[in-house]
């Protein structure tokens, strides 16, 4: 599954606003400065924040 690039320029963290980068291997996106992650269900971005959650460390 690919996210269009047009959708992904202004998709951003809803915490903090930061820009979102796709991760297609793990079909999510991911907020590197916060390393936070969001689910894509369906091909559409969740971006609620009750369904996001942190990742530990530098990984993802």
């Amino acid at each position: 599954m690919a996210i269009d690039s047009n959708l992904l320029e202004i998709l951003a963290d809803p915490f903090d606003g930061e820009p979102l980068t796709f991760i297609d291997s793990k079909e999510i996106l991911y907020n590197p400065k916060a390393r936070r992650t969001w689910s894509i269900k369906d091909g559409i971005p969740v971006l609620l924040p009750q369904k996001e959650f942190f990742t530990e460390g530098d990984g993802i």
